[in-house]
């Protein structure tokens, strides 16, 4: 009786892990998780000619543990099991994402080291004096900095706060250097329930209409001081609410298994006159593209039934250019920027009649930094990045290997 015992607690033991085997050895490996919106580590390649040490035995070791983790089969369906089972206890932080009023999904905030953000500015102080173009940095808000409130300081956004803090006091060592803090602006002058309609509740990223009060607060604000000579009105653009048309897939709720609803506002505006832009996607261009290349590639489908922050807006493009025959200002800008400025192109290519927009991330082209001022004949360096983006990629790319040319 003892041995039938034990043998029917270990079968089933022995079939599961037989069923996982059969599972790993029969199945292809998967390239993504669409649960994690992220690449899977593939099997790894031992190396010819790599001289056998403890440190390439841990590293390859390292490598197998990683791939055996990531092509666990079934793996994204025990994700969602997983997320299913930590909602059930009404957790409010879950997989490093709180949940805020059981919609409002926000990622924790790590605090950048102060060191990082003295170097970010000493780049740029060292770029500002090689050039005498303005150079203008919009401090944006992330979305735990206006909208922490929601769970009545249940949510940590103190790293949020000291980032910011620790930005500015850097920034306001540059004396050459306008600093526009956006989040400041938004905080006094609209209230939560305002804030709300600023974002989407399923995302990293603002909404369309969070994106445009911002750019129009950074673009008053350089008029205000001298740099831009007029900015862009309402009666500039056409907007439209695309949530009868779309299901709004967030970047968090992927990350979920979209176990919170999709049915979200999508404000979305153009520009009036679209037909006066041209759009080029690499630096030598001279033949345009079509807009839906670049700006809202999700709405083009007429089967699709979801879009994201990505294709309703701009892909993160390492380098693209927007040309207006009627601008407002007969200037060029170029725009440094992370994913938060993808809403807020059409704004700015409102204003002026060429606007260069970089994402140092993924920029591929052939002229560094100050090839692309002298290339472009650049007026103002505007750079756009969340309060909590110490952007190694920017310090990098304001490094360059050229030296300017005389006059730039």
């Amino acid at each position: 009786m003892k041995k039938l015992h034990n043998l029917l607690v270990i079968l089933p033991f022995f079939l599961i892990l037989g069923w996982f085997t059969y599972q790993s050895m029969t199945l292809p490996d998967q390239e993504i998780s669409e649960v994690e919106n992220r690449e899977l580590m593939q099997m790894p390649e031992l190396e010819e000619d790599v001289e056998i040490t403890s440190g390439a035995i841990q590293k390859y070791t390292g490598e197998i543990t990683e791939y055996v983790v990531d092509q666990f089969p079934n793996r994204d369906e025990f994700l969602k099991f997983y997320s299913q089972l930590e909602m059930a206890q009404r957790k409010i932080f879950l997989r490093n994402v709180y949940l805020a009023d059981s919609e409002w999904l926000m990622t924790h905030i790590y605090e950048v080291p102060n060191e990082q953000w003295g170097w970010l500015t000493s780049v740029i102080r060292q770029a500002k004096e090689k050039v005498d173009i303005p150079f203008v940095y919009a401090v944006l808000p992330q979305k735990n900095d206006l909208l922490h409130q929601i769970e009545n300081g249940l949510i940590d956004n103190n790293n949020s706060f000291k980032n910011k803090a620790q930005l500015l006091e850097q920034l306001g060592t540059l004396e050459d250097v306008t600093t526009i803090d956006v989040s400041e602006y938004m905080l006094e002058n609209f209230d939560l329930e305002e804030r709300k309609n600023f974002y989407f509740k399923t995302d990293f990223h603002w909404n369309p209409y969070g994106a445009f009060v911002a750019a129009r607060h950074i673009s008053a604000s350089m008029v205000e001081q001298g740099i831009l000579e007029t900015d862009a009105s309402l009666e500039d653009f056409w907007w439209k609410d695309y949530s009868e048309r779309y299901l709004f897939q967030g970047d968090l709720n992927r990350r979920f298994s979209n176990l919170f609803s999709m049915e979200e506002m999508i404000p979305y505006y153009e520009y009036d006159t679209p037909e006066d832009l041209s759009y080029y996607v690499m630096l030598g261009a001279t033949q345009s593209v079509p807009r839906e290349t670049v700006v809202g590639s999700g709405l083009v489908d007429p089967e699709a039934t979801e879009i994201d922050y990505n294709n309703l807006a701009t892909m993160n493009r390492g380098y693209y250019r927007i040309i207006n025959e009627n601008p407002k200002v007969d200037q060029c800008i170029l725009i440094l920027k992370d994913s938060l400025e993808n809403p807020m192109t059409d704004y700015f290519s409102s204003i002026y009649r060429e606007v260069n927009i970089v994402d140092p991330r993924y920029y591929k082209e052939p002229r560094d930094f100050y090839g692309l001022l002298e290339y472009r004949d650049v007026d103002l360096v505007l750079m756009m990045f969340h309060q909590n983006n110490c952007s190694a990629e920017l310090r990098e790319f304001l490094k360059g290997t050229q030296e300017p040319a005389a006059g730039v």
